[in-house]
């Protein structure tokens, strides 16, 4: 078969670009787009009698599918049809997986012809030819459909219009014409130009939005794994109609179906949905546009409309909505795969449908038909009918215990009746600790599931790992749903979600008279009283005036301090006369408590009740973290004393109480915030009671996660603890998570234990007067544009400004940086309705490095979980980057790790993932997935100087213990290395993220023996390649591990991504 021809290096510096393509910017061919959207013309104007067109087809493998020659001078339009019916220049296509197609356009002149033209001499460019195309592009899809044509098909669409986009050539001088060497029949080419082929789709659709919201609604529409195109108000697809209350989004794409639309409404999910196209259905083509040497034919897909539905992590769960004492769901023995049907007390609306019957599925999932699936491979689940999916995974009831059961309950009364089915001590396959867990469905259509225990000490399946939870519609060509988890931790043993659906109003709210929306008083815990009540309906232009205390509300031990619009107490405090703009949602007013202060006693840094004031502290007189003492500051927080809270001028707010969360209760009076501004920045400080603290954690054992939410808008957050907290969190629990509207920190106790903190500041033991400031802090202007400069320099779009995470220490008058960690703590960042490839750390030097990045929630409620060994500046940036010579799984693999900034190119748009690896480059490979940054440029090794490219990664992975040199004091940069060596730096990287085997040295034995050379593998490395293989590190290695060959670039990728993902650190 013939071949797209190139012409050699050699060839072009024997003849000169000129002589062999003396028009290779194109000159004068033309490509013109007809009114039918499957037909152009190509044509030469320069050319006449005695000179010919020559069109050639290839695939994106460079075979010759189609070659033809006109009848008529280049001068006279060639038709090009490329009509699926009667179409050999592109057989095949698949707008499902579309690849692109060369066409070449030459002008020739015929043998014996002895005239150019009419008489003119051609003029070319200077420059040189087009550049080739890229790699072919894959998806999920099987065998798609033919595109449509006009000629041949029953029911066309002709008369579509067409669009065009003229490009300007610049006009070089004139010159003579050779003939290319090798070329059939000595024919001369005067002319040559390659244009590229390819389907487009533009996917458009309705999703109905309050006028409220509009400014807030971003819509995301996205095909397989790529990053997909958001729009938003402002945006060209974009369109609002304040009549029908809908926004029209529209969006080109370059990819095949099935298409991703994820609506989000202040970065908040609002629906997705999965749309199927099918051609001749909702998949019709619109024109044919030229586009630079581009030619794009363009397919309108037809979205219907998007039912949005929100989903929200509630503030636990409610103890009131149990089945324990319900009725058990008989499932005629079966202990697993089986789904039971079931009559509901009530209708209950979904997705636009009532629905009368369910079927309760063992796996954990709730389905509107007879279905059952231990979970789909993918989300949204393309074979299941409407679906709860509460927590489904590979679940069984166990006959052995009486517990395990699934149950059903009605509770409340007609109108406000909820249906609980309750998974009663459920089992995993491969386990054997049970689980419980709760779907609600409420009367009004809201879905409520609920936690009580899911977490069994297997990080395989705890916290939703190898769970699915979400909602989705029915099947159809727009599939609707909405994701919370798939196979990912994102929910912990006593939490709750919900998801509701969204009415929108078919009345115009904008209109200032048009009232609907209420205030509600909730008075949060009171023990007595009641609550104001506002009967007024408000419209979005409306102030709402604050009411007091009219009702006399009370709750023991504290004071009523005003109200908030969050139960936490977070945000604006209001008071009696305060007015609030309604805007467009129901306003609900919580009552805010503060503690009572005990007669004598101040908070952690009062004397006699000083409050923020005072100077007490931790070791004073008169009551323990209540009297005065000589740890704290004066005049709101001051000296080095043993303060925890810092300094601050300007405006203060009274301190606020604010619950800690363990095993999903909230502990009040735990915690105390105060809010300051100053100049414009807004801080709040966070000060833990140890004396309570301490009370609270003897409650439960060892090992707690404990949760101090700080969720006030600020620009900084501090939380402090003194040394009596270090100890109390030391003695009960594991992980601390500081949970802020900027971000979170999950922090091993161990990382600020005493006895860590006594090594950073060389003491003997006592850590009296010791304290620990955490600080996340958002971003600070120069910050952001060093970044912004930072990403533009590498090509990254920044997504979210930095954060700053930091730990710090001060000790008898001395502050030192708890960094860097001895394991990786993860920084928590919120994902915007944009495409995030990986987390960034900023430099000192104004550069930025990636560091590792899971990103979680997929469709629910979006973060990202970024591990690092040193706190600083994070941010979240967006990069994409294809490679030409990779295809199939590991073109999966290599463009995911590029796009994270861990794998680069060769140059030439290529990987090379044949290609053997250099000892600096595997190094430099493993540090750039770690995260690690800071080496300088000093190395131990004779052979690794100062300013060689890869010093610093040689100098960070000697530091981490990842790379040894050789006795002789050399590390050998240049030398390629072997999969033995190479397992064996993945080994010890895997131990900095803190994988394990988990299994005995039987064990490693085993899973090293299923290798028929595993004798081949030397002493020193078999320890590291056995582990290897239990982590499952080696699939698709085949049979034999060849320790001794050197290791390509395609196997590191794939071994890399293993380790990272079995690590969870992405």
């Amino acid at each position: 078969m013939h071949r797209l021809r190139k012409l050699s290096l050699g060839a072009v510096l024997m003849f000169g670009l000129q002589q062999l393509y003396p028009v290779a910017a194109f000159a004068e061919i033309a490509v013109e787009p007809q009114e039918d959207p499957f037909v152009f013309y190509v044509s030469d104007n320069d050319y006449g009698e005695g000179y010919k067109l020559r069109v050639s087809s290839y695939n994106d493998q460079e075979d010759l599918l189609h070659e033809e020659t006109s009848e008529n001078p280049p001068n006279e339009p060639f038709v090009i049809s490329i009509n699926p019916y009667e179409n050999p220049w592109i057989p095949h296509v698949d707008l499902d997986d579309p690849h692109p197609i060369t066409f070449r356009v030459e002008t020739i002149k015929m043998n014996g012809s002895g005239s150019e033209g009419d008489g003119a001499s051609p003029e070319t460019s200077g420059g040189t030819g087009g550049s080739e195309s890229g790699g072919s592009e894959t998806g999920d899809a099987g065998q798609g459909d033919p595109i449509p044509g006009n000629s041949g098909e029953p029911g066309g669409l002709p008369g579509i219009g067409i669009e065009s986009i003229s490009s300007d050539v610049p006009q070089g001088d004139s010159t003579s014409v050779a003939a290319v060497p090798g070329n059939e029949n000595s024919e001369e080419i005067v002319d040559s130009v390659d244009y590229t082929w390819s389907p487009m789709a533009t996917v458009e659709g309705d999703i109905p939005v309050e006028p409220g919201s509009v400014d807030d609604l971003r819509v995301l529409v996205a095909s397989g794994d790529s990053l997909g195109t958001s729009v938003g108000e402002g945006d060209e697809g974009f369109k609002y109609d304040e009549e029908t209350h809908t926004v029209h989004y529209k969006v080109n794409l370059p990819k095949g179906g099935p298409y991703l639309v994820e609506a989000t409404v202040d970065g908040d999910p609002y629906g997705s949905a999965m749309v199927k196209p099918v051609t001749g259905v909702n998949r019709f083509p619109s024109k044919t546009l030229l586009e630079g040497n581009q030619i794009h034919t363009y397919f309108e897909v037809d979205a219907d409309p998007l039912v949005p539905y929100t989903v929200e992590q509630l503030n636990g769960m409610d103890d009131s909505l149990n089945a324990a004492d319900g009725q058990a769901v008989d499932f005629g023995g079966q202990t697993s795969n089986t789904s039971k049907e079931v009559e509901l007390p009530f209708e209950f609306p979904f997705y636009g449908e009532k629905h009368g019957q369910i079927w309760i599925d063992i796996n954990g999932g709730i389905y509107f038909d007879n279905y059952s699936t231990p979970g789909p491979e993918n989300y949204p689940d393309v074979d299941a009918p409407p679906a709860l999916q509460a927590y489904v995974s590979g679940l069984r009831l166990n006959p052995n215990d009486p517990g395990s059961k699934i149950l059903t309950k009605t509770i409340g009364e007609e109108g406000d009746r909820k249906f609980i089915v309750q998974w009663n001590n459920m089992y995993f396959y491969n386990a054997d600790a049970p689980i419980t867990f709760q779907a609600i469905l409420f009367e009004n259509g809201d879905v409520q599931y609920q936690y009580p225990n899911i977490t069994i000490e297997n990080r395989e399946y705890d916290d939703g790992e190898a769970s699915t939870i979400g909602i989705q519609a029915a099947q159809g060509l727009s599939l609707n749903y909405l994701l919370y988890s798939h196979r990912m931790s994102m929910i912990e043993s006593n939490q709750a979600i919900r998801f509701s659906p969204v009415t929108v109003s078919d009345e115009n709210p904008s209109d200032p008279g048009h009232g609907q929306y209420t205030v509600t008083y909730n008075g949060n815990g009171s023990t007595e009283g009641e609550v104001p009540v506002d009967e007024q309906a408000y419209g979005t232009e409306d102030s709402v005036t604050v009411q007091g205390n009219s009702g006399g509300l009370k709750k023991d031990g504290y004071d009523f301090a005003g109200w908030s619009r969050h139960s936490d107490g977070s945000g604006t405090l209001y008071k009696e006369g305060d007015t609030i703009s309604v805007g467009s949602e129901n306003i609900t007013l919580y009552a805010v408590w503060a503690p009572v202060t005990p007669p004598g006693g101040g908070g952690d840094n009062g004397n006699g009740g000083g409050g923020d004031n005072g100077s007490g502290g931790d070791n004073g007189s008169g009551g323990g973290d209540h009297g005065s003492g000589n740890n704290g500051g004066s005049n709101g927080g001051g000296s080095t004393g043993g303060s925890t809270t810092p300094a601050s001028s300007g405006n203060s707010a009274a301190n606020v109480p604010a619950p800690v969360v363990m095993n999903g209760k909230s502990y009040d009076g735990v915690l105390q915030t105060t809010t300051s501004t100053n100049n414009g920045q807004t801080s709040v400080t966070a000060v833990l009671d140890s004396s309570k603290l301490q009370a609270m954690l003897s409650q439960a054992g060892p090992g707690q996660s404990v949760t101090i939410p700080v969720m006030q808008a600020a620009n900084t957050t501090t939380v402090g603890l003194t040394a009596e907290s270090l100890r109390a969190l030391e003695n009960g629990a594991s992980q601390l998570v500081i949970q802020t509207a900027n971000g979170s920190y999950q922090i091993p106790v161990s990382e600020i234990g005493t006895s860590r903190l006594t090594r950073l500041f060389q003491g003997s033991g006592d850590v009296t007067g010791m304290n620990v400031q955490i600080t996340i802090a958002g971003y600070e202007a120069a910050r952001a544009a060093e970044l912004q400069a930072a990403a533009q320099k590498m090509g990254l779009q920044l997504v979210t400004g930095p954060v700053d995470f930091r730990i710090a220490a001060s000790f008898q008058g001395q502050t030192l940086n708890v960094s860097p960690y001895s394991t990786y703590v993860q920084h928590v960042l919120p994902i915007p309705a944009a495409m995030v490839s990986t987390g960034v750390m900023l430099d000192e030097n104004g550069t930025v490095h990636p560091v590792p990045t899971r990103l979680t929630g997929e469709k629910g409620s979006r973060s990202a979980v970024v591990s690092s060994v040193t706190g600083g500046t994070f941010a979240l940036v967006g990069y994409s980057t294809t490679f030409g010579d990779v295809s199939g799984h590991i073109q999966e693999v290599v463009q995911n790790l590029a796009s994270r900034l861990i794998l680069q190119g060769t140059g030439d748009g290529r990987f090379n993932p044949d290609r053997t690896v250099t000892r600096a480059e595997f190094a430099a490979i493993l540090v750039r997935a770690l995260g690690l940054a800071g080496g300088g440029q000093s190395s131990s090794y004779a052979d690794v100087k100062p300013g060689d490219w890869y010093t610093e990664a040689v100098t960070l992975a000697q530091k981490y213990s990842i790379v040894n040199g050789y006795s002789d004091g050399t590390f050998r940069p240049g030398h390629t290395i072997t999969r033995e060596e190479a397992l064996v730096m993945f080994n010890r990287a895997g131990k900095l993220a803190r994988l394990k085997s988990g299994a005995d040295q039987e064990g490693l034995s085993q899973a090293l023996s299923v290798f028929s050379d595993s004798q081949a593998v030397s002493g020193w490395a078999a320890q590291a390649v056995a582990e290897a293989a239990q982590n499952e590190l080696l699939n698709g290695l085949g049979a034999q591990l060849q320790p001794k060959k050197e290791i390509t670039r395609a196997e590191t990728a794939e071994i890399l991504q293993r380790l990272l993902e079995k690590s969870g650190l992405i």
